[in-house]
């Protein structure tokens, strides 16, 4: 049996995901979902691994995602690296059906990513029902503010949503607030990274000018689990699905200033 350390979140869940859960020896502090993930021994976390570590418990293969640590570039030790790089949702898919045969799970992965399709697809669908489209930010970092780039752009169009900011496969990048303040979005919805639902929504409210952004002046922003939009997984359908809830309950005006509702994936919180 294959031994893996996977050392990012998105990579352990594809894992889990797939039915390779015991070929997992190690992952990182931030690898959180499933439950399960959590009892693995952890090797650093997603931006610093420790070397020394991973050549103790010499696995076969070394799996990251997107950032590749510095430290890694110069490891030696045992372990074939597989760095895996998405930045759209068929890169997404790409990477699952890789991870797949490297484990022998080929099926599996297509299954998954047919299902995802599916999904994406069911969603897509329903939004385009809807006569009415909200503009969106989208915001993937707080200090200093981040515009979500990468496949969080198509997410949004799946959801329901126009993005004026960053297209697919653009990274993310550091927000031009005069780009912002003429694009002038909507809906604001923050998925800061690492913070699960822990998005200070009454920070972004309180920015200096920011007072003036009609999805301020509504009340429109909104916290969703960053898992559910940063971690290029299996659970971007659970993301995409939380964007489309934010943006259906505004179009059947289910949401006021009076009005709070919080899930696991979305918290509907208008704080003026």
């Amino acid at each position: 049996m294959l031994r893996v350390v996977s050392l990012a979140p998105s990579n352990t869940e594809i894992l889990y995901a797939l039915g390779c859960q015991d070929n997992i020896i190690a992952v990182t502090k931030l690898c959180d979902y499933p439950e399960a993930a959590r009892q693995k021994s952890h090797i650093g976390t997603w931006t610093e691994t420790d070397c020394d570590a991973l050549m103790k418990v010499a696995p076969d293969i070394i799996l990251t995602s997107y950032y590749l640590p510095e430290a890694l570039r110069q490891y030696t030790g045992p372990g074939e690296i597989y760095h895996l790089h998405p930045k759209t949702l068929g890169d997404v898919f790409e990477s699952i059906v890789e991870i797949g045969s490297l484990f022998g799970k080929e099926q599996q992965a297509q299954s998954l990513v047919a299902n995802m399709k599916q999904r994406f697809a069911s969603l897509a669908e329903c939004s385009a029902g809807h006569n009415r489209r909200f503009s969106v930010y989208a915001e993937e970092w707080g200090n200093p503010p981040m515009i979500a780039g990468n496949w969080v752009p198509e997410i949004l169009k799946i959801a329901g949503g126009v993005t004026g900011l960053r297209e697919a496969g653009q990274v993310s990048c550091k927000l031009d607030e005069s780009q912002l303040f003429l694009y002038n979005p909507e809906v604001i919805l923050i998925h800061w990274c690492g913070r699960a639902m822990r998005s200070d929504v009454a920070e972004v409210q309180s920015r200096p000018n920011w007072r003036h952004l009609r999805a301020v002046r509504a009340g429109h922003v909104f916290r969703i689990d960053d898992s559910l939009l940063n971690r290029p997984g299996p659970r971007l359908v659970e993301g995409a699905q939380a964007v489309h809830d934010v943006l259906h309950a505004l179009l059947e005006g289910e949401v006021s200033t009076q009005y709070e509702k919080k899930s696991t994936r979305v918290t509907f919180s208008t704080i003026r």
